[in-house]
């Protein structure tokens, strides 16, 4: 579905319901019902996809926009917008080991828990997203498998996706960059 339609739909649904009978309030209730559907199918449409290829990434967000970057000769993060969206995916050795999800607007909004959540269960790896830890300004997620975790920058409004090899390697490279040069 569309997102222009869905937002069609939302305008809709959110007419003024008055709540001095049971019918108003068993009307209200399928409009918010039906409000957390949509939401839930536009959210689904936005997925990450940890480990895809650099080709799968490119035919899922369309266009990159601006340059690629890079920290080693292992590494490139390429940036896409895509539908109201900004993503970050950073691939190792040719596959996705982190996305990073923000939208595009200025100043940007909070993702919606629905969001959150349609991009954790998108990128499960055969896992289950465990709440380790919440704040005022973060929240994490790991793998029950422990092979990934997640983190929403409740200031930023950034969700990031990363596999323990994205850890690793960020791990690696400050190892790297904090040894006294010869």
């Amino acid at each position: 579905m569309e997102q222009t339609a869905i937002l069609r739909l939302l305008k809709i649904i959110n007419l003024k319901v008055s709540f001095t009978n049971g019918l108003g309030y068993l009307i209200c209730m399928k409009k918010w019902f039906l409000s957390f559907v949509l939401i839930s199918m536009a959210a689904s449409s936005l997925r990450a996809n940890l480990n895809e290829t650099a080709v799968e990434i490119l035919s899922r967000y369309g266009k990159k926009i601006g340059p690629d970057t890079s920290l080693s000769n292992r590494d490139v993060s390429e940036y896409f917008l895509y539908k109201n969206y900004i993503v970050t995916v950073t691939l190792i050795d040719g596959q996705s080991q982190r996305e990073a999800f923000s939208r595009k607007e200025t100043p940007p909004r909070p993702l919606a828990d629905s969001e959150i959540a349609a991009l954790l269960d998108a990128n499960s790896l055969d896992s289950k997203w465990t709440p380790m830890n919440e704040n005022k300004t973060n929240k994490i997620w790991m793998l029950d498998s422990k092979v990934g975790i997640a983190s929403y920058d409740k200031v930023q409004y950034i969700l990031t996706l990363e596999t323990r090899m994205m850890i690793e390697f960020d791990n690696a490279l400050k190892a790297l960059s904090q040894k006294p040069r010869q």
